[in-house]
């Protein structure tokens, strides 16, 4: 996923300086682009895998994941926003007896509509439609192996999931004007997004594509912020005789 996300940044970016088409006598509904660079927080309840790496002395995660990614999106007639986003997390942990690493990821098609859209501000809810997922792996320090749910795996067994998911955010973007032409202006924006991320089918731990009996919730859900530094840009509304 953290691929998808620097392939969705990477389109954004350069779609910020795509040229706009000069007057005609057809004028089409005014078009922005805009791409940013995003870290946040995401709260995703790990108690369950907690408990398996406890029995076997290995640490545990912290609940509160750091998430790094990007987003893209374009505004049809300052109303309708269509975009996409991406975000990676990982952490890792140790005990007396083991290591283990959680490394996951998400992205989503984004579609809102945009009540509040000025040369210097916008504000938008939004739905994000995607999934994602999440894989575990540990390292014994003396050489035993791992007890998770049910089972008993080997150390290069590396338990994971993934699972269709919904995205409810509320986002806003501050722009910085730096340049301007007959037909388009642009510049920096910083941005914020704020939501909640809903997994409605429950998931499973699996090795191999073999659900693992008595694993714990298979789940990334939770509340997430976060904050982006990127670019914009926006075709100049033009007016002119049909």
């Amino acid at each position: 996923m953290i691929s998808v996300a620097t392939t969705l940044l990477a389109f954004s970016m350069s779609a910020c300086f795509m040229p706009f088409p000069g007057p005609s006598r057809f004028h089409h509904p005014p078009i922005s682009f805009g791409g940013s660079f995003e870290l946040g927080k995401h709260d995703v309840d790990l108690s369950g895998v907690n408990a398996e790496l406890d029995r076997n002395n290995a640490g545990s995660f912290n609940s509160m994941n750091t998430t790094i990614g990007g987003s893209g999106y374009f505004i049809l007639d300052r109303k309708l926003l269509i975009g996409g986003e991406g975000a990676g997390f990982w952490q890792s942990t140790s005990g007396t007896d083991a290591r283990a690493k959680i490394q996951g990821g998400y992205g989503f098609l984004d579609l809102g509509l945009v009540p509040i859209y000025t040369e210097n501000l916008l504000v938008y809810p939004m739905l994000g439609i995607g999934g994602g997922g999440a894989r575990l792996s540990f390292r014994s320090r003396t050489g035993s192996d791992f007890y998770f749910g049910d089972e008993i795996l080997y150390e290069y067994e590396e338990p994971g999931f993934g699972s269709f998911a919904l995205n409810f955010a509320v986002g806003t973007e501050v722009r910085f004007k730096f340049f301007q032409s007959r037909t388009s202006m642009g510049g920096l924006s910083l941005s914020g997004r704020a939501g909640y991320i809903w997994l409605p089918v429950e998931a499973s731990w699996s090795v191999y594509d073999f659900e693992i009996f008595g694993s714990p919730e298979a789940t990334f859900a939770g509340p997430y912020a976060k904050l982006g530094i990127g670019f914009w840009s926006s075709e100049r509304r033009r007016t002119g005789r049909p």
